[in-house]
């Protein structure tokens, strides 16, 4: 197992700058992403843990050892590519023995580490098979088979799900997360994709522009963004930009483009009347009342610790167990919502294109922020 530490990391090519004063840590064991939309640096990053880039300045830290000028070969480090880069003209068995016969072990040992790993990733039997004899998600394990057998410190993944179809995606990620936790290595995953990310790390870094947004749980990512970018970014949500314009001791009332919401106050004693600030509402904490045109009454939806209201739904996608759509406000702005339905068949679930519907949203979950990076 293996800690790596990113002090002050920078990666120009030419006038652009691909990772800009980085700093992150990585315990031991711990299985982390690396998340952000394309060219955010998250690859090149990757590539200078790897030994495959050279960093301008700053330091990369393995076990506390300085590794920036350590060649790729001797940095215990294994790879998983994007495009699995396995040999077309070996064998499965060849494909994965090809770090052992460079280390010169004896056929013996050799056969026996194979047969081993090719138990853990559920592919005995095919060893004798060549890459085009094999779908994409067992060409996926054989290079997670070829990485690992070398016993790395480190196992880096650089996108290797995107070229799976939606549902092997699925499976090969949790495999990949079980594989990891058996076998305690240390991971970093570099995704695109959100929900891969929420799903399969014990950490997130968020990345944008070469720089870190924010780093921490999943759980502390989603519910505690660091800024508007990230709560954009992570998980769905509407975001509101606007300025305070009315502080209660347990409230926040904000405005923006035609509309007011009030929000929680916690934690928010130094923000000022007039400020800028962003609010973000998970489209999942929008409370709908299908059939009902006013906000008042009701269990689910009540005055006083609710914003309250109603709309016309513009957009709607039924999904079974929830209908996803936007809700057109009075005053233009659009509120993206997740209606789940308890009972599927129900009359009063339906919600259509057109229909007037009642709203609700509880103060606490409206998320106040003075933090404004702008969202893309």
């Amino acid at each position: 197992m293996s800690d790596i530490r990113v002090q002050n990391l920078v990666k120009t090519f030419g006038a652009t700058t691909a990772v800009d004063r980085l700093d992150l840590e990585i315990q031991k064991g711990e299985m982390v992403a690396l998340l952000g939309p394309s060219g955010c640096g998250k690859t090149t990053l990757l590539r200078m843990i790897a030994g495959f880039e050279t960093p301008d300045s700053g330091s990369i830290r393995l076990n506390g050892t300085v590794i920036n000028d350590l060649p790729p070969q001797k940095r215990k480090i294994g790879v998983v590519f994007q495009d699995y880069a396995i040999f077309p003209t070996m064998s499965v068995f060849d494909n994965i023995a090809y770090g052992l016969k460079i280390k010169k072990l004896s056929k013996e040992e050799i056969y026996k580490d194979v047969m081993e790993y090719l138990g853990l990733v559920g592919l005995v039997g095919y060893e004798k098979r060549m890459p085009s004899q094999l779908s994409g998600g067992q060409q996926q394990r054989v290079a997670l088979a070829r990485a690992l057998i070398t016993k790395p410190e480190v196992l880096l993944l650089d996108e290797p799900l995107s070229n799976l179809d939606a549902a092997l995606r699925l499976r090969i990620r949790k495999e990949i997360r079980k594989l990891q936790q058996a076998l305690g290595i240390t991971a970093i995953f570099v995704t695109h994709d959100q929900e891969e990310a929420l799903s399969i790390a014990d950490k997130i870094f968020v990345m944008r522009h070469g720089e870190l947004m924010q780093g921490g749980s999943p759980a502390d990512i989603y519910s505690a963004p660091a800024n508007d970018f990230v709560a954009d970014f992570i998980g769905k949500s509407n975001i509101l930009y606007g300025k305070v314009t009315c502080k209660r001791t347990d409230t926040l009332t904000v405005s923006g483009k035609g509309v007011t919401f009030d929000a929680a106050a916690a934690g928010l004693q130094d923000v000022a009347i007039n400020q800028d600030v962003w609010i973000s509402i998970r489209p999942h904490l929008v409370r709908l009342e299908p059939g009902r045109e006013n906000g008042s009454g009701g269990d689910s939806i009540s005055p006083g610790t609710m914003n309250t209201g109603t709309g016309t739904v513009t957009y709607v996608e039924y999904l079974g167990n929830y209908t996803k759509g936007e809700l057109r406000l009075q005053d233009g702005f659009d509120l993206e919502f997740e209606h789940y339905h308890f009972d599927p068949a129900a009359r009063d679930n339906t919600i259509s294109r057109g229909d007037r519907v009642a709203y609700g949203i509880a103060k606490e979950n409206i998320l106040v922020g003075t933090n404004i990076r702008g969202i893309e």
